[in-house]
């Protein structure tokens, strides 16, 4: 299904019945990440899987303003209220749990529980969060002048993803466009235990994922 919000198309999809469970994919991922699972949560959620800006089948647009995390945050609360949904689950994965995650701080009348896969709270400080975005517009170039296979290859290098061999995606703009939503997160640590909804971390074995599960022992 396509959907127009604010001018940019957007496609998701829509399976089941029972409770909303919203599924945000990762970086260069698209709402096919969650295939293989919609057949057995569609037995007892309505599931709404959805292509972040800059993925899958929605747009890509030349404005950078349209990828940041308050930006797809806004769109979802649209598609949400579109969809008649007051209350939602929300489950995302990586670049799609930090939106989860930005979602579920901002507007926690919106959401009953989240669930995030190796997602991270957001870097505390300034120099931390400068020197991401530094990290992160190299990468956007390196996205531009060597397409997504490279980057593939490059990122499947990395120790942290020894295990993760698969990746998918089409579209290098959108792509490089969309790393402007990972860096634009600021830490949500400092609303540790402020609040009551219930959230589980997912996250691996390896000594920076543990990094992140020691930060993320909190409630939202």
């Amino acid at each position: 299904m396509i959907t127009t919000i604010q001018g940019i198309r957007y496609a998701y999809e829509v399976s089941g019945n029972g409770a909303p469970l919203l599924l945000l994919h990762g970086f260069t991922g698209s709402k096919a990440t969650w295939k293989p699972f919609i057949p057995l949560w569609s037995q007892r959620y309505r599931t709404i899987a959805v292509d972040i800006i800059g993925h899958g089948e929605s747009d890509s647009p030349d404005q950078i303003t349209h990828y940041t995390m308050e930006a797809f945050a806004c769109t979802l609360e649209i598609l949400l209220q579109n969809l008649g949904i007051q209350k939602t689950n929300i489950l995302g994965y990586s670049m799609g749990g930090r939106i989860a995650l930005y979602l579920t701080v901002k507007r926690p009348e919106l959401i009953r529980a989240v669930l995030l896969e190796s997602a991270s709270p957001g870097l505390e400080t300034k120099e931390e969060r400068l020197n991401r975005i530094q990290q992160d517009e190299a990468l956007a170039d390196f996205i531009t002048e060597n397409g997504l296979i490279a980057f593939v290859n490059r990122w499947e290098s990395l120790p942290l993803f020894a295990s993760q061999k698969n990746a998918s995606g089409t579209c290098e703009r959108g792509y490089s466009k969309g790393t402007a939503c990972a860096k634009s997160q600021r830490s949500s640590r400092q609303f540790k235990r402020h609040g009551d909804r219930p959230a589980t971390f997912a996250l691996g074995g390896a000594p920076a994922y543990q990094e992140t599960s020691d930060a993320c022992d909190w409630t939202l």
